[in-house]
């Protein structure tokens, strides 16, 4: 099996003197396992055509905030770092920072490879003061790449930026979906670009919906939407659900409310490409009974209601009223009753979670207060009959 490695690309910037990398520009990509440095490097310079103000730039990334930063700069240095990308997972860990040495001061930078990592540690003659002194130089017509001083003499001569015909390269900013199309990139990689204000949404926020935002999954995106629906009144229906895209329109008939979305190509993530937000339909779409409004969607909504145990329980009664009241929404008692069961779940756990607790709970009494007579009785099948305490 070959798998797909994911990797944050942070560009055009520079680490700082605490070692935070201020970048300009970010990134995501896709690269196969079996991937070569070599290769790797073809596919990222036919990315960074769009600085072609500049001819060389380094790769660098940093270990869970433990300074050094280290380098790329050789097969067996991408080789280690696809190895740590592979058993951290999360796009966010590990993001490879892309410099353009012409005219910026380097800290001091390590460069490790397995060797270092897994039979030595990293002595002070294995870090370079610099860049330089662990640069790849290349000859782009045969495409070869070497390691050492002897082909290097400044701070230019990191990776070469390899041409590109323009024809080849799309823009990420332009109207079309990104990414472009297979024919302008090796088989060893895939990319999509994040726009520099995209963010992958991670908290639900009722009353924001942003182009370019990214989310998780399908999923999350639809919950999102169920969210923004029922705070602010409306009812919408789908147009179009399949594992590419979602396509959801205002339930009125002449109304423009809408959000597109697709899917990124490679991974499970959603990106919102347009959002029309102005409603013109009638009050009638906007009260009663709420198509958004699940079971699993009003528990959401309520679960915060629930974080004081010492307080009086939030009965089902009281939802109805209140989703009435904030929300317009009219909504049956079995529902109101489901909402409230999932919400205790999600802040207190299940029944069968509680029970589980007690032998725990009796030997914490029994500790804190050794004068209590605290007993949990089972049955011979182990399961629960009763729960005797006594405080001294």
């Amino acid at each position: 099996m070959d798998p797909v490695i994911l990797i944050m690309l942070n560009l055009d910037g520079s680490w700082d003197s605490d070692y935070n990398f201020n970048c300009n520009d970010k990134f995501g990509m896709h690269i196969r396992y079996s991937a070569k440095f070599g290769e790797f490097v073809s596919e990222l310079s036919s990315i960074l055509i769009k600085y072609k103000s500049h001819n060389h730039f380094s790769l660098s990334y940093m270990v869970d905030q433990c300074p050094p930063p280290v380098c790329i700069h050789d097969e067996e240095s991408f080789r280690f770092f696809l190895d740590l990308k592979l058993l951290q997972y999360d796009i966010h860990k590990y993001p490879l920072c892309v410099e353009f040495p012409s005219d910026i001061a380097y800290p001091r930078i390590a460069s490790v490879s397995h060797a270092d990592v897994f039979h030595s540690p990293v002595s002070s003659q294995e870090t370079c003061p610099n860049p330089h002194h662990s640069a790849i130089t290349t000859n782009s017509k045969e495409g070869n790449y070497s390691n050492g001083d002897d082909h290097v003499q400044n701070a230019t001569d990191c990776i070469p930026l390899a041409e590109c015909n323009d024809d080849s390269y799309s823009s990420p900013c332009s109207d079309s979906i990104w990414p472009p199309s297979p024919r302008s990139h090796s088989s060893s990689s895939e990319i999509y670009y994040l726009h520099q204000n995209s963010e992958v949404i991670t908290h639900y926020h009722p009353t924001q919906i942003t182009v370019d935002d990214i989310y998780q999954s399908k999923a999350d995106l639809i919950h999102h939407l169920m969210l923004y629906a029922i705070d602010n009144g409306f009812q919408y229906t789908t147009r179009t659900s399949k594992k590419t895209q979602l396509h959801v329109v205002c339930k009125g008939e002449e109304c423009k409310w809408a959000v597109r979305a697709v899917k990124l190509r490679g991974v499970q993530m959603f990106q919102i490409r347009r959002f029309d937000s102005s409603h013109s339909c009638s009050v009638d779409y906007r009260q009663g009974k709420h198509r958004q409004a699940t079971y699993r969607t009003v528990a959401e909504l309520i679960s915060h209601k629930y974080l004081d145990a010492s307080r009086k329980p939030y009965v089902p009664n009281e939802i109805r009223d209140d989703m009435r009241l904030m929300h317009g929404i009219s909504m049956s008692y079995k529902k109101a009753w489901k909402a409230q069961k999932l919400a205790m779940q999600k802040q207190f756990g299940s029944d069968a979670e509680s029970y589980q607790i007690l032998p725990s709970m009796a030997h914490m009494l029994k500790n804190a207060n050794p004068s209590s007579f605290v007993d949990v009785t089972t049955d011979d099948n182990d399961v629960f009959r009763y729960f005797f305490m006594s405080l001294a």
